[in-house]
């Protein structure tokens, strides 16, 4: 450093040329502190925008996403809960009510005296067994297995009490035509169902085939053998039965065809009625859960969009 040679002009123009440079020196700090402000300004005010904007889209996601799953949360189980008792409450008290007025309709219609009252005084009754008026038989094993390599349009019915015995459906069938099937044994023995189409049967059912139709409704004896049926049940075994023995010895009464068929009628649809009731109860909750999901979610988007608004005004 001390061996770098400087040239110097007389010292009245170093003084000149130092002031000059002194002047430019301020003029430039002058200048950066300017341009830096300025920037700092315009940088500021892109970063606030840029940063509220992402800010308030990132509040939004996350107080409405929050805001929803609170809302349904709540709302979908207390309502739902409420919805669902309420519903199968009032149904399932309309069902019941159904079914007492069947009950008595049918005890009423199956009564010898009161149907005398009905049709006529000279009504003639004749009794015979199940035995004397019907071929008796038995369904085969068909297991799930056999369910799931032969599946089909022709239905098979168990010892089930729910949809009416149906077990499943497969290609074939064993019956054709009118029958009355029975439970032969398990918790449900006794239980008796009508007949009318191609089917086949499990071993736990029983199947009678009435043998003159011209004489004995097969839906009549249906409804009389329901009134008698769980009498001839032996509950004393450790499975509940009711054998064909068994079922052969029960003693009905019978009036005239037209008269069996006319109250077969009868009790035929308000059986039907009841069925449809039963069948319906769940159907109906699922309606109304579908009309609560609805208006939930409606709630749910009005509730949003109101925050949205809340925030894009901030």
């Amino acid at each position: 450093m001390a061996e770098i040679p400087i040239d110097f002009p007389p010292l009245k123009i170093q003084e000149k040329i130092a002031t000059i440079l002194d002047t430019f020196t301020e003029l430039s700090a002058e200048l950066s502190a300017e341009l830096s402000a300025e920037l700092s300004a315009e940088l500021s005010a892109e970063l606030s925008a840029e940063l509220s904007a992402e800010l308030s889209a990132e509040l939004s996601a996350e107080l409405s996403a929050e805001l929803s799953a609170e809302l349904s949360a709540e709302l979908s189980a207390e309502l739902s809960a409420e919805l669902s008792a309420e519903l199968s409450a009032e149904l399932s008290a309309e069902l019941r009510e159904r079914r007492k007025q069947y009950d008595f309709y049918r005890d009423y219609l199956l009564n010898q005296e009161n149907i005398r009252k009905i049709y006529g005084a000279n009504i003639p009754f004749e009794t015979f067994q199940i035995r004397d008026i019907c071929e008796i038989n038995r369904g085969r094993e068909i297991n799930e297995k056999y369910l799931r390599e032969n599946p089909g349009e022709f239905p098979v019915y168990s010892s089930a009490t729910t949809n009416g015995g149906l077990i499943g459906k497969i290609n074939d069938y064993d019956f054709h035509g009118e029958y009355v099937t029975w439970t032969t044994g398990g918790a449900h023995a006794g239980n008796v169902f009508y007949r009318n189409e191609k089917f086949s049967c499990s071993q736990n059912c029983g199947l009678l085939e009435v043998k003159n139709k011209n004489k004995f409704s097969s839906k009549f004896l249906c409804f009389a053998l329901k009134l008698q049926s769980k009498k001839f049940v032996n509950y004393a075994s450790a499975i509940p039965v009711l054998t064909i023995k068994r079922i052969a010895e029960i003693e009905l009464s019978f009036p005239p065809l037209e008269i069996q068929e006319k109250i077969a009628d009868i009790l035929f649809a308000f059986e039907k009625l009841c069925n449809d009731l039963t069948e319906g109860i769940p159907a109906e909750i699922e309606l109304r859960k579908k009309q609560l999901d609805y208006y939930q979610n409606f709630l749910f988007n009005w509730v949003q969009n109101k925050k949205l608004e809340s925030l894009k005004s901030l």
